[in-house]
């Protein structure tokens, strides 16, 4: 009948449309895609963990990627910490996360942590004494902020006694250390003309006694076949006889 046809047609046309919208329903929604607030120590790092790990399966962020790709979502105060506690390198989520909880677990940080890390912090293998000397001031402003305006020649003696007791290099410590610098800035210029006068004797030892590159860990001291003594060595190059 006529009726029946025309319930049939309805029935068809009540079918397509429900087919089109499951098809809508199941397609992932662009409006879905989000990016991860900026991770400050004031935030709860697993609330804002699992958030970021719905960011990193929505776009497929792969574990070569990972390490830096957490890097971009933290702030300045994190990041430093972050940096230097988490190598480079691909990482996998249940690893990172782990160092994650175990660096901002307890928020927000206290302040004993803060001024622990400072009097703690040694020049990393491989690390430009430059980067050191830098690294060392950003963490001594956060863990003496809370003074009020940070004044950086209160804090200067104890950055410098820290970067000369960090530095990795015994025949750069050695050095600097009996100079006696009293202030920051003398003690850096006194390490790079440390540097500056081992690259010399580097060119005239059979065997390398410190890597070119300042902060190099590759070649460390191995002594010299005449048993020479360090202050010789450097000292020959302050007289006239001993220039080349």
């Amino acid at each position: 009948s006529e009726a029946s046809a025309k319930g049939d047609i309805q029935n068809g046309e009540e079918q397509r449309t429900i087919a089109v919208q499951t098809t809508k329903e199941s397609a992932p929604s662009r409006e879905w895609s989000f990016k991860p607030t900026i991770f400050t120590l004031k935030q709860d790092i697993r609330t804002w963990w699992n958030r970021f790990k719905l960011f990193v399966e929505n776009n497929k962020i792969v574990d070569a990627d990972l390490r830096n790709c957490v890097a971009t979502f933290l702030d300045d105060n994190c990041l430093s910490r972050f940096e230097f506690r988490v190598p480079k390198g691909p990482v996998d989520m249940f690893e990172l996360e782990k160092q994650m909880v175990k660096m901002f677990g307890q928020q927000p940080a206290s302040q004993t942590d803060a001024v622990a890390e400072f009097y703690n912090r040694k020049q990393l293998p491989g690390e430009d004494f430059r980067d050191f000397y830098t690294n060392l001031w950003i963490l001594a402003r956060n863990a003496f902020v809370y003074t009020g305006d940070f004044d950086q020649s209160r804090y200067d003696y104890l950055v410098k006694e820290r970067f000369i007791t960090g530095l990795s290099e015994k025949a750069v410590f050695w050095r600097v250390d009996v100079s006696n610098p009293q202030t920051c800035s003398e003690a850096n210029d006194l390490v790079v003309q440390t540097y500056a006068r081992l690259q010399i004797l580097n060119r005239n030892q059979p065997t390398p006694i410190i890597s070119e590159k300042m902060g190099d860990q590759e070649n460390v001291y191995q002594g010299t076949h005449k048993h020479v003594k360090w202050s010789d060595q450097i000292d020959l190059h302050n007289t006239p006889d001993g220039e080349k």
